[in-house]
């Protein structure tokens, strides 16, 4: 093919029989990441002559369930989460969080660490203040500092070039029409309170900035990829399993 067009998409798990038949599965995958950078450059072009960093904020690495052998999710965002391809296109890098607490719990600690070894930028969303009336991250741990400035110091061990305060600020201007589910206010625990009054966790959130403040310029030119060991991945094997994981479907397809 020359095109994505001449490509026809398929929208369901047919069980291909031969390689043939699941190279259609694997070009849609491929795909998913192209169309992102597609979407993005149509963005762009309505704000011509803007210098300011275009930047993404991708979620971080997924899964469907909560032990650590499920990492079902990094397929998924393999096949859409390319910081190559869209750098290519004049995007500047960026992830959140939202993945559950990897201070406690070893699922969300590996995903962070995937997350932040797969392509370095700023965490631009990192969990300083919601602990209930977030539905992805509704954890009452994040009352507390220690969670938070966990999440911080780890995606900056492996590499993070920047941490937003998410958010630094609670306000009271919250309606129902924004969130009918919870009360003001909105986010519950960050380390400022609506009234300008600094909680408890204001000044390790301060002596963090301080410590960027020093140490920043360092930390984003520090090299981070002097490990042995690293991940060894195949893009192809990462669109195929976004299908299915199962090893008898594609031994089925011809492969194996």
């Amino acid at each position: 093919y020359t095109s994505w067009n001449q490509i026809e998409p398929v929208r369901t798990w047919a069980n291909p029989t031969s390689k043939q038949q699941a190279l259609a599965y694997l070009d849609w995958a491929e795909y998913s990441a192209d169309f992102y950078r597609r979407v993005f450059l149509k963005y762009k072009s309505y704000m011509p002559g803007i210098t300011v960093p275009y930047v993404i904020n991708p979620n971080a690495v997924y899964g469907y369930y909560d032990y650590l052998s499920d990492l079902s999710g990094v397929e998924h965002w393999l096949s859409r989460i390319n910081p190559e391809l869209m750098g290519g296109a004049g995007a500047v890098h960026g992830y959140t969080n939202w993945v559950g607490t990897p201070a406690y719990e070893n699922t969300p600690y590996a995903r962070y660490v995937f997350t932040a070894t797969r392509y370095r930028g700023p965490n631009l969303e990192d969990n300083w203040a919601y602990s209930k009336n977030d539905p992805l991250n509704n954890n009452e741990r994040y009352k507390f500092t220690t969670p938070s400035y966990f999440a911080s110091m780890l995606f900056t061990a492996f590499g993070a070039t920047g941490i937003n305060v998410y958010t630094a600020v609670s306000t009271d201007n919250w309606t129902s029409e924004l969130d009918s589910a919870n009360t003001p206010p909105h986010p519950p625990d960050a380390p400022i309170a609506p009234d300008g009054t600094y909680r408890n966790k204001y000044w390790t959130a301060q002596q963090l900035g301080l410590f960027f403040a020093d140490e920043g310029k360092y930390l984003v030119r520090a090299e981070f990829r002097q490990s042995k060991i690293a991940w060894g991945i195949y893009p192809p094997y990462a669109w195929a399993d976004a299908w299915n994981t199962d090893p008898a479907k594609w031994r089925n397809a011809g492969f194996y």
